[in-house]
């Protein structure tokens, strides 16, 4: 009976203790909240950047392969065996001027033959063309019958044939001789030379090489978002890596108006002038083409920028609470964007710690 009486006294004793712990409990989360709340209205940390108007050039960035404005090869067109050779590989060139001689002796024996017969053409139709004006004088004096007058006609007529072969005998007779001086048909250094003296040639063969680099060209290839914004004439920066610190101007030449059906871009040209011939065929080179220049716009880091569906939005700070603006954003450069609207300048733009943030929150400008 003495044990069950301490076990009934017990009881309320560990009731007594629980309620007593609990209360302490309750109140020292009471004496921690405002503390939390405190913590929540405290200021964000942020780094601002302060807008401002500026001008701004819209560029197509592109590479391609450098060629030169003139790579010819010169083909003979006859014949012949080589008897000179007038250019040698390095040397400068005119345009027109003998790179090699091949054998003329048949050619020039051909053209005074061709010449002879245009002479002997020339003169019998001289003679019936003399004798169709007398024959039509004594025709009208009834001297003569119709039949002989057709007669002169006909005669006057093959002759006059005749003296047109002839001459285009001879004009030929000649080009053949001419073509024995094979020649280049642009100015500039010879590349490569392919014939030897003493070798025999036959037409189509290749003798010889020019190449003319005091203006190259770079044929590129552009998309349709950036086709659409090159026009002839816009001036394009070229640099390539055997000169990492300088740039060559030259400009659009032509744009075309068809895609390649393979790589669905549109063929563009620029051509450079080259007078120090730094830029040399087959040098890969990177362009940017100044396709617009806008005055008085807004740019913005990419990183301030966020994204909501389809609206696009920053925050800027006003005093010391940060507020939302949505902006309309136009070309890229790089790692800006243009504003088209929505921020006029003179903004305080949250550049760090923006991640963190919230309309109406506020801030503290960190220097």
């Amino acid at each position: 009976m003495k044990r069950r009486y301490y076990q009934i006294f017990a009881l309320p004793a560990i009731v007594v203790i629980l309620v007593t712990g609990c209360g302490k409990n309750q109140q020292e989360a009471s004496q921690k909240s405002p503390t939390l709340k405190e913590e929540s209205r405290k200021a964000v940390p942020v780094r601002v950047q302060k807008t401002k108007k500026e001008n701004f050039v819209e560029k197509v960035e592109a590479s391609g392969t450098i060629k030169a404005i003139y790579d010819v090869t010169v083909s003979s067109e006859t014949s012949g065996r080589v008897t000179k050779i007038l250019a040698n590989v390095g040397d400068w060139v005119e345009r027109g001027q003998t790179i090699v001689s091949v054998d003329d002796e048949l050619k020039r024996l051909a053209l005074k033959q061709a010449q002879a017969q245009l002479l002997s053409a020339q003169s019998a139709y001289q003679k019936a063309k003399r004798d169709l004006e007398r024959f039509e004088k004594l025709y009208q004096q009834k001297d003569i019958s119709e039949h002989e007058l057709e007669s002169a006609r006909l005669q006057e007529l093959t002759a006059r044939a005749n003296r047109d072969l002839a001459e285009a005998a001879a004009d030929m007779a000649k080009r053949q001789l001419e073509d024995t001086q094979i020649k280049s048909p642009v100015s500039g250094q010879v590349a490569f030379k392919y014939v030897e003296l003493g070798e025999l040639t036959s037409p189509g063969m290749p003798v010889a090489t020019v190449v003319n680099i005091s203006r190259i060209k770079i044929e590129i290839g552009l998309s349709e978002m950036d086709v659409i914004k090159v026009k002839k004439g816009q001036k394009a920066k070229i640099t390539v890596d055997s000169y990492p610190h300088q740039e060559f101007l030259g400009k659009v030449n032509a744009v075309g108006m068809k895609a390649d059906q393979q790589t669905r871009t549109f063929p563009v040209e620029i051509k450079a002038s080259n007078p120090e011939g730094n830029l040399k065929p087959g040098m890969v080179a990177r362009m940017e083409i100044e396709t617009q220049i806008f005055s008085d716009i807004v740019l913005i880091p990419q990183a301030s920028l966020f994204y909501d569906s389809d609206q696009s939005y920053v925050f800027v700070v006003n005093g010391d609470i940060v507020h939302k603006k949505v902006v309309s954003l136009g070309n890229r450069e790089n790692d800006k964007f243009v504003i088209l609207k929505g921020l006029e300048g003179g903004e305080n733009l949250v550049v760090e710690g923006q991640n963190l943030l919230e309309e109406g929150m506020k801030v503290e400008i960190q220097r």
